[in-house]
């Protein structure tokens, strides 16, 4: 059997050889279409934040008894507050009305 690790985003193809997402060593075609680049405001913000902090570039604390700094405050505005089911709180965000439109195709192209 032979196994090939595959990343689905170029971030976490960075951890593999020669950056490996699925849609370069399978070739799998990517269609952009008019709407593929546009992101909404908290959004944006959201991704620059997840970028500064893989880069490093975002001020980190430190707690007493550790050597060096290695905690960030996330703001407010990114935080899940709905703690009875917190995945379907990502799900929601991420997806907006999936649960009641994951039967139609054009939705879910």
């Amino acid at each position: 059997m032979i196994v090939l690790a595959v990343a689905s985003s170029g971030i976490a193809s960075l951890f593999l050889p020669a950056d490996r997402t699925t849609h370069n060593k399978f070739v799998i075609p990517l269609e952009l279409m008019e709407n593929s680049m546009e992101i909404d405001t908290s959004k944006q913000e959201f991704n620059r934040w997840v970028l500064a902090v893989g880069d490093g570039t975002l001020p980190a604390k430190m707690k007493e008894g550790e050597n060096e700094p290695t905690w960030i405050d996330i703001p407010e505005k990114f935080l899940i507050k709905t703690w009875d089911c917190p995945i379907r709180q990502i799900v929601e965000e991420t997806y907006p009305d999936f649960t009641s439109r994951k039967t139609n195709n054009k939705y879910l192209k």
